[in-house]
C-alpha cells in the first residue's frame, strides 16, 4: 500500500470510528501481544492523581461540566467529589491519554489482553461477569466485567466488555467503557 492511500485510509477510519489518527497510527497490525509497560501506572494522568488532586486545581486546568460534576482537561472528563478528582470514567472509542498509550492500553485490545495488561501493571483481576455472548441490535457480541484493583497504586478500576464486534476472549475491539476510582478516599 502505497503511503498516500494508508495515510488517506488512517484519516477515513479516524473520522467514521472518532478514534484519534494517533491512536490508529500506533496500533499494532494484528493486535496480538499488548506492550505492557511494567511499572507503568494510569496515573498521574495530565498531572493530576485520582483520590489526590484537588476540585481547585481541576478549575484552573479545565471547564467546568454541564452538570458542574466534572471538568473536561484535554478532551476528558474528570468526576469531582467533595472537593477531590473523584473519578474517570471512558467509554470507546474515546481517544486515551497518551501516558495510557505509553504502558500498553488500547481499545483495540482482545479481552485476554486487558486481563494480561492489568495483571503485568501490578493489579488483582477479578472477574465479575463470566465471558459470555449475547445478542446486541439482532448481533453476536461478547459481554464480561472485570475489576482490576491495585492497592499500591490506591486504584480500583472497573472494565465493562459490551456491545463490541468481537465474540470472544481473542477479539479485539470489545472493551465499551472504564471506570477509574481511588480504593481509599482521602480527606482535604
Amino acid at each position: 500500500m502505497n503511503k498516500t492511500l494508508l495515510v488517506l485510509s488512517v484519516f477515513v477510519l479516524s473520522c467514521i470510528t472518532n478514534v484519534s489518527a494517533t491512536e490508529l497510527k500506533e496500533r499494532p497490525a494484528n493486535s496480538i501481544e499488548s506492550s505492557c509497560k511494567e511499572g507503568g501506572a494510569f496515573f498521574p494522568v495530565f498531572g493530576f492523581n485520582i483520590g489526590e488532586t484537588t476540585e481547585e486545581e481541576l478549575m484552573v486546568n479545565g471547564i467546568l461540566g454541564d452538570n458542574e460534576k466534572f471538568y473536561l482537561i484535554h478532551g476528558q472528563a474528570f468526576w469531582v467529589k467533595n472537593g477531590l478528582f473523584e473519578s474517570m470514567y471512558l467509554t470507546t472509542p474515546r481517544e486515551v491519554p497518551k501516558v495510557w498509550r505509553d504502558i500498553g492500553f488500547s481499545w483495540y485490545l482482545s479481552y485476554t489482553q486487558i486481563y494480561n495488561l492489568f495483571e503485568c501493571l501490578g493489579f488483582e483481576v477479578n472477574v465479575n461477569i463470566e465471558p459470555q455472548n449475547e445478542i446486541f441490535k439482532g448481533k453476536e457480541s461478547f459481554k464480561a466485567r472485570l475489576t482490576a484493583v491495585n492497592s499500591l497504586r490506591n486504584l480500583k478500576v472497573t472494565l465493562n466488555f459490551l456491545y463490541g464486534i468481537g465474540k470472544d476472549f481473542n477479539s479485539e475491539n470489545t472493551l465499551y467503557s472504564m471506570k477509574f476510582v481511588p480504593i481509599k478516599k482521602k480527606g482535604i
